[in-house]
């Protein structure tokens, strides 16, 4: 495995994007060298590519008229192109100070 990689998956928990080739060999757990299954020649060649994040439409961040002691509504544009059905999305909303 390219060392690279290696590092991006162990640091974000998620195969970067681009295309691979899946080799699988199974082996035998008690020496760990006997091969008892292999894809061989028969090997995936996946493309993997992550949807962007949804985009905020509402509250514009250069609106004055958005104060902190309002309630605001959050709007946004569903991800592209459409993410799996399991995927679960986390909102954070943080404050920051008035002039930044």
């Amino acid at each position: 495995m390219d060392p690279a990689i290696r590092e991006s998956v162990l640091r974000s928990g998620a195969i970067p994007e681009g295309e691979y080739e899946f080799y699988i060999t199974v082996l035998d757990a008690a020496d760990r060298r006997t091969e008892l299954a292999s894809t061989g020649a028969r090997c995936a060649y996946p493309r993997i590519t992550w949807p962007e994040p949804p985009v905020l439409i509402r509250p514009l961040g250069s609106d004055p008229a958005q104060r902190c002691d309002q309630a605001i509504l959050l709007q946004w544009q569903p991800p592209t192109p459409p993410s799996h059905p399991l995927a679960q999305l986390v909102l954070q909303v943080l404050s920051s100070p008035v002039n930044e």
